[in-house]
């Protein structure tokens, strides 16, 4: 057994299909010790990565490509989620999102929820900063439902299960991002081109197991709730419910490849540094390995189908 220390954001349904595939014993059928630690902030997932503690991430691309912009070793090789998927909510008394003007929005600044409040707001016509102020809030999506209620922010950016929480807590969502289907690179595995280099093997197996665990998530409704229910420390079975449908059904790829548009929309829409005007996608990823699964007939043979 190889040992594999991997890196997820934040405890919800989003990174799932990380501890779900350890818990369903696929990083064992492939020869893996995988060991799930959730680590909050892009920008600490990436200094787990650099350091050699968590070889393997599972994150939102802005941050990676930062990163690699500024001359770090990452690379991206595989996509869970090709869309994205986070609302704002917020308290009942917003009626217009033009109220929202002068106050303040809470989310985690360099992660997805980021880039789904700045798309939205954008589309709701109110600008960053300019507009509405950002407050980076650490704690966990729990801590941000509990600033708005106490007032701290204005606004907040959350993601499934939590949103079906905060709805039941009376909050309103403004909108939910995913409506307005735009691609987009979410979810992500990311390594440093050297660990891909001298550990190949071990990031095929890994890919193997957490293509395996994308459709175990499909297939097996009650494992999969109980898994969501450990990981998130969440006891309400209707939100559960909803979480496992949205993102086994609706947000989650069936096949782990990156999209090239969706990080085309990052790249010319999330990052500021002006050296990304001359990179295209392909200079942040490794295809290598899900074009190795391919060919070797993996997927289609996992699916019992084309896909």
């Amino acid at each position: 057994m190889t040992k594999l220390r991997l890196g997820t954001p934040s405890a919800a349904a989003p990174s799932l299909v990380v501890p779900l595939t350890k818990d369903a014993g696929l990083y064992q059928k492939y020869g893996l010790e995988g060991e799930v630690q959730v680590v909050e902030g892009a920008k600490n997932l990436l200094a787990g990565m650099f350091n050699g503690e968590l070889p393997i991430t599972y994150q939102g691309s802005p941050e990676v490509i930062n990163a690699a912009l500024g001359g770090a070793d990452v690379v991206m090789f595989a996509g869970a989620i090709n869309t994205i998927f986070f609302s704002i909510y917020t308290r009942p008394d917003v009626t217009d999102a033009q109220q929202l003007k002068g106050k303040k929005i809470g989310y985690t600044f360099g992660g997805n929820d980021e880039a789904g409040a700045k798309l939205a707001l954008t589309h709701l016509g109110l600008r960053v900063p300019q507009d509405i102020s950002p407050v980076n809030m650490a704690g966990g999506q729990a801590a941000r439902i509990a600033g708005l209620q106490n007032g701290s922010v204005d606004a907040i950016s959350i993601a499934p299960p939590f949103t079906f929480e905060a709805k039941r807590l009376g909050l309103k969502e403004l909108i939910n991002v995913a409506d307005l289907k735009v691609e987009y690179q979410s979810g992500t595995f990311a390594t440093t081109r050297s660990y891909l280099r001298n550990n190949r093997d071990v990031v095929v197996r890994f890919t193997k197991a957490i293509s395996e665990g994308l459709k175990f998530m499909r297939t097996n409704k009650e494992a999969s709730i109980k898994s969501l229910a450990d990981y998130t420390k969440t006891t309400d079975r209707e939100v559960l419910e909803q979480s496992w449908d949205a993102f086994a059904n609706r947000y989650y790829n069936k096949v782990p490849k990156l999209t090239k548009p969706g990080l085309q929309y990052v790249m010319d829409n999330q990052i500021t540094e002006p050296a990304v005007k001359s990179k295209k996608p392909e200079d942040f990823i490794d295809e290598s390995v899900i074009q190795q699964l391919e060919s070797e007939g993996f997927f289609r043979q996992l699916w019992e189908e084309d896909v």
